[in-house]
């Protein structure tokens, strides 16, 4: 135990420290005694509604809450698994745009190198065709 201040009597000192405790212990039981009584009344099933259909809604609430997270993890998964085909099919389809551009540039090129090999025939080719079709009248 403490020691009194000086010039504070044991006594005093003694029944200061007594009170203090007691008021601490009536504070405790009143909030114990306030607990009991709310135990009591549930054990007296006074209010309105039975524990037992409490306790089963609160089991329907809590089953329901954990199938929609179960459903919502399994469409989760789902969308996950939806997203990365798409991904796949969009690098696909980048794929073969790709490799249609790379066939229709080497189509052109071939093309505009076979008109370029032939160019300088064109001007014949015409010339021959008039003077087979159209022949000059002198």
């Amino acid at each position: 135990m403490t020691p009194p201040p000086e010039g504070t009597p044991w006594w005093a000192w003694l029944i200061g420290v007594v009170l203090f405790a007691l008021i601490g212990a009536i504070g405790l039981l009143i909030t114990n005694h306030r607990n009991l009584r709310d135990v009591k009344h549930e054990v007296k099933n006074s209010h309105t509604s039975n524990l037992r259909e409490d306790m089963d809604k609160t089991q329907k609430i809590a089953s329901e809450a954990a199938t929609d997270a179960k459903l919502a993890a399994e469409s989760s998964h789902r969308t996950e698994r939806l997203v990365e085909d798409l991904v796949k099919s969009m690098r696909a389809m980048e794929h073969s745009a790709d490799r249609r551009d790379l066939i229709a540039t080497k189509a052109l090129t071939s093309v505009r190198d076979d008109l370029d090999a032939h160019l300088t025939e064109v001007p014949v080719i015409i010339e021959r065709a008039f003077a087979e079709h159209c022949p000059k009248e002198d």
